[in-house]
């Protein structure tokens, strides 16, 4: 239908079975009713006074926007408008503009006594400022807080530890300046620093003080300070510097065991020097019963081999000092002194023996009893009285001191007889050997001793030890004249280890010259006799 030329159309029902198509305004006082109309299509404004009402379907403005049961979907489209109100919930991805007219929305964290966060967050490469005396606080009942009061920062946990962990190693340093304080390196060692020096640092045994170029490195502790050891404190060394009254004191059991004072005096199990004890000193003390001194291995009760110890021993009875001594073995070894009965005993070897002892008579080694030096027994005697005895095998030698003459002399006896002596007194000393026709046989006259003289080839030389000195003297191997004046062979080598020599040491010859004398008188008194023939011819 098309109305065309009208101004004005007012009738009380207009039914259009087509298109109706009107120029001007229409104007409609009641109720414009559409039945089964598929699309209203505007070219200008469509304006309802009182709502436009959707029963069912959705409305949808152009391509992106459309109004729908579920809620407003604008696609990538804008909501622009002076006021925005829901009663519900406004869901959007992202909001655009500063938000500074907004109202009735939270502007910062402040406004929200109680703010939460649902995710994470994100800064913006902003700062988080807590002023001085304002804490941050972390667990589930806040029993732990980080805050600074303007002078320190603290980090408190009032129910537990605290734990600084890294991957590689933790500083303290100083502020805005590469020097450390202190270093924890990860699965190593913790460093302690004194002005950016280490002068401490733990190992796989302990620790080690210093480091870094430290001089005298010191661990100090104030006058009657402790070092303590164990979970008691039972255990520990104190010590105080006060001049006079300085001290070292080491306790074990809670109980002072070693003081050393001021005076260089080393007290140990006691408590006070004893009386005889002087600056200096070292003063022992023990119980009532028993004292011990002991240094090395505690007498091991071990089979075979050698343990290295020094112990001192004091009883009421019986005082002993031993040395290297292994106890309760198979091979037993008994090196010690033992003083008991106003004797001194030593003892040496694999049988507990009795080696030598000193008594009121004097030194007696070898033997137990200063008598056996006297009879077969090896040893040695020094009598109270000056005199000497040695005996080995079946000869023994003397020395003492002899009342004619106030001659003193040295004495070699063999099978309890004298052989040699040698004397000695402020006018000389005189060499002997036993010369008594009583104990020789077979005595003839010597002849030929010029003959025999004759052989002997007298040298000038000097001892390779001293080159500066020049002698007369023979080659021993060379006095073929008098043998017996002859100990050794000419160019012998030990052939084995011995006493005095070892494999392949020279065992050079020795010559008695005083048993040339009676060649030499026998060839000079020969001489004469001859003279004498050509004198009375």
């Amino acid at each position: 239908m098309a109305l065309t030329g009208l101004t004005q159309l007012q009738p009380t029902n207009i039914n259009v079975t087509g298109i109706a198509t009107f120029e001007q305004t229409v104007g409609i006082a009641g109720t414009l009713t559409y039945e089964d109309v598929a699309n209203v299509d505007a070219v200008g404004l469509i304006t309802a006074r009182s709502g436009v009402s959707v029963s069912g379907g959705q409305v949808s403005v152009g391509a992106g926007t459309s109004l729908h049961s579920t809620g407003l979907d604008l696609g990538t489209g804008n909501i622009t408008g002076h006021n925005l109100k829901s009663t519900g919930i406004i869901t959007a991805t992202s909001f655009s503009g500063s938000g500074a007219s907004l109202t009735g929305v939270l502007k910062n964290i402040v406004e929200d006594t109680s703010p939460q966060l649902g995710g994470n967050l994100d800064c913006n490469d902003h700062n988080i400022h807590l002023d001085d005396n304002h804490y941050l606080y972390l667990g589930d009942t806040q029993d732990a807080s980080l805050f600074n009061t303007g002078t320190y920062v603290f980090l408190k946990n009032y129910s537990g530890a605290v734990a600084i962990q890294a991957t590689t190693e933790v500083n303290l340093q100083k502020f805005n300046n590469a020097d450390i304080g202190l270093k924890y390196i990860v699965d190593g060692a913790v460093e302690l620093y004194h002005d950016n020096v280490k002068v401490i640092e733990t190992n796989t045994t302990g620790i080690q003080v210093g480091f870094g170029g430290v001089s005298n490195p010191t661990i100090k502790l104030p006058d009657n300070g402790y070092l303590t050891w164990g979970t008691s404190d039972v255990a520990y060394i104190q010590g105080a510097d006060a001049g006079s009254g300085a001290y070292l004191m080491f306790n074990a059991n809670n109980t002072q065991r070693m003081k050393i004072h001021d005076d260089g005096s080393i007290i140990i199990g006691s408590t006070s020097k004893s009386s005889t004890a002087g600056a200096g000193g070292l003063d022992i003390q023990g119980n009532s019963t028993n004292c011990v001194l002991e240094m090395g291995n505690p007498f091991p009760n071990v089979s075979g081999g050698v343990n290295p110890e020094f112990r001192i021993t004091a009883t009421n009875s019986n005082h002993t000092i031993d040395f290297e001594s292994v106890w309760g073995g198979t091979n037993q070894l008994y090196k010690h002194l033992a003083f008991a009965g106003g004797a001194t005993m030593i003892y040496d070897g694999t049988s507990n023996t009795e080696v030598g002892r000193f008594t009121g008579e004097g030194l007696v080694v070898g033997s137990t009893t200063f008598s056996n030096a006297h009879n077969t027994d090896p040893g040695a005697c020094v009598f109270e009285n000056g005199q000497v005895m040695c005996r080995r095998d079946n000869t023994m030698f003397t020395a003492k001191s002899i009342s004619t003459g106030g001659q003193n002399a040295f004495r070699v006896l063999s099978a309890q007889t004298q052989v040699g002596s040698i004397y000695f007194n402020s006018g000389g000393t005189s060499f002997n050997t036993s010369s008594d026709y009583r104990r020789k046989e077979n005595v003839i006259d010597l002849t030929g001793a010029i003959t025999r003289l004759k052989t002997l080839k007298p040298k000038r030389f000097n001892f390779i030890s001293n080159p500066a000195v020049t002698l007369d003297g023979f080659l021993a191997h060379e006095v073929t004249a008098v043998p017996e004046a002859v100990t050794g062979i000419k160019d012998e080598v030990a052939t084995e280890d011995g006493e005095d020599y070892k494999k392949g040491d020279p065992i050079y010859q020795q010559l008695d010259q005083s048993k040339l004398v009676p060649l030499l008188v026998a060839a000079l008194q020969e001489a004469v006799a001859r003279i004498e023939a050509l004198e009375g011819s």
